[in-house]
């Protein structure tokens, strides 16, 4: 979804009552502020790809490693990024 930035995909994943927080940027709920989100990111970020890998999955929390490349849409320089994702299912 990311690769072909099919933002209705990757909002239609979540719940409409989603909550959640990218790097330093406060925590966000819902899925129009998920759509905003991936639309902003995403225009900055030419010819992204990803790849995930499933570190751990205890209970209801899942962990995994991500790396990324793109192309800066500005400034065309090609860029590369890392990190670790946690993910918390939370059945209210």
């Amino acid at each position: 979804m990311f690769h072909r930035s099919d933002i209705d995909a990757l909002v239609n994943g979540f719940t409409d009552d989603c909550m959640f927080q990218f790097a330093e940027q406060p925590p966000q709920q819902g899925r129009e502020a998920l759509r905003r989100f991936f639309a902003a990111r995403l225009s900055r970020q030419k010819n992204y790809r990803l790849t995930k890998t499933l570190m751990a999955v205890d209970g209801n929390i899942l962990a995994n490693v991500w790396e990324g490349t793109w192309e800066d849409a500005s400034s065309g320089k090609l860029m590369a990024g890392r990190g670790l994702e946690f993910w918390k299912c939370v059945m209210g």
